[in-house]
């Protein structure tokens, strides 16, 4: 019985040290799990602001490319614009040439 008893007692303190050890790793898991979450934590936000920039970086970019888009619509206007108006002052040279040439060939057939 006293064998028994002394067995009883060895197990039990057995038991306490793995509840311990048990309670130890458990600590430690869940620092680690603390840290990660943190970490994690941490990696959202500095993403989500890497984003916040990126999509203002892009608003910009759209805002720029309107103007330039705006502008280039402006230029090509007058662009065209102008190249219709020389087309037409050409016409009208050589609408005054044939008249020139036509006097000329009227005032030497005349002679």
């Amino acid at each position: 019985l006293a064998q028994r008893d002394a067995e009883v007692s060895q197990l039990r303190e057995a038991l306490q040290i793995a509840q311990a050890d048990h309670a130890t790793v458990v600590r430690h898991c869940e620092e680690v799990r603390a840290e990660l979450l943190g970490a994690v934590e941490q990696q959202q936000q500095e993403s989500d602001k890497v984003l916040r920039q990126k999509e203002k970086e892009i608003d910009s970019l759209k805002e720029a490319l309107a103007v330039l888009q705006k502008e280039t619509d402006k230029s090509s206007k007058k662009i065209e614009k102008k190249l219709t108006d020389n087309v037409a002052h050409v016409e009208k040279l050589k609408d005054q040439l044939k008249e020139v040439v036509q006097e000329k060939v009227s005032l030497t057939n005349s002679t």
